[in-house]
């Protein structure tokens, strides 16, 4: 009941904490060198280069996440074949 209660209290007073920091903003007059651009590329090139180290390690568990379970559940449950057994009846 407590959180039932609280809950949307707690959302409007952000809400009204956000409108309030947003229209009190004022211009920075910031200056950005051209170390800041080399900074994002770098941590562009990283981002990349670890979503491809995640698949290559994942690889399996994003296939199947992407397949469906259910084909591969269907194919293991196949008998397997007993051609060319060595075993003579």
């Amino acid at each position: 009941y407590l959180l039932e209660y609280t809950m949307p209290r707690y959302v409007s007073v952000l809400t009204a904490m956000m409108f309030i920091l947003v229209g009190s903003t004022q211009p920075a007059y910031a200056y950005l060198d051209p170390g800041t651009g080399s900074m994002l590329l770098q941590g562009l090139i990283a981002a990349i280069a670890g979503g491809l180290v995640f698949l290559k390690i994942y690889w399996q568990k994003v296939k199947i996440l992407f397949s469906g379970a259910a084909k591969i559940e269907s194919a293991d449950s196949e008998p397997k074949s007993t051609h060319g057994s060595d075993e003579t009846s």
